[in-house]
This record gives structure tokens, sequence and C-alpha cells, in this order.
């Protein structure tokens, strides 16, 4: 009998003949939308757009770019999980951008420490 060994990829997780791949992107990206490299098994990466809008944990399939199947017939899908970096620390320039983005949506973060509330 043969048996054969399928060496793992750190890029991706395997689930039959589809491969799982996460891909990080900023909180600016993901609100404005980008364009990024997406890694193949056996090509050069590929551009994908990311739309303005991502959420945390949207799925992107990418049709036959998985693995091929035995019988030569196809191959699986590429599907990509999209993460969301969202910064533990943030500069005093990030904070008061960020803190001008909630004010214009009218959300109200948390008051920071050292900083009075101003009155109105």
């Amino acid at each position: 009998y043969v048996q054969i060994s399928v060496a793992s990829d750190p890029r991706f997780e395997r689930d039959g003949f589809d491969l799982w791949h996460r891909l990080s992107i900023g909180v600016g990206e993901a609100i404005l939308g980008t364009q990024v490299d997406v890694p193949l098994i056996d090509d050069e990466p590929m551009k994908m757009d990311i739309p303005a809008g991502t959420q945390p944990g949207a799925l992107v399939r990418v049709p036959r770019r998985g693995l091929g199947r035995l019988n030569g017939r196809g191959r699986g899908d590429l599907m990509i999980e999209i993460g969301v970096e969202i910064p533990a620390k943030l500069t005093n320039e990030e904070e008061d951008a960020i803190r001008r983005f909630s004010e214009l949506r009218s959300e109200r973060p948390a008051q920071p420490r050292g900083r009075r509330r101003r009155r109105s």
C-alpha cells in the first residue's frame, strides 16, 4: 500500500479540500476599505479588495483556490476570515481623532483618566 503525508502550512487550516486563512486588518482599513495580499497554497499571493464597512469575523469565499482533488476534478475553496485588530494603546493624537469620530456618531466613549469632562 501507499501512504501519503501532507505537510502542514502555518498560513492555512484544512477542512477537507477547503483551506481556511485568518487575515488581520486594522480598524481604519475595516472602516474605509483596503486592498490586501492574500496567500495562496501553490501560487503567488493574490490581491483582494476588502470593502468599506467590513465587520470582524466576515467570511470571504474564493472559489477553486483550495486543495486540488485527488481525482483531478476541481479544487476546494479558500475561506478567508477577516479579523480586525483593535489597538491596545493610542497616541494622544490618535485618541483625539477617535473621540471626535465617536462624537460625530453620537457615541459615548468613557472619559480618559486624568481628564475632566467639559461642561457645555
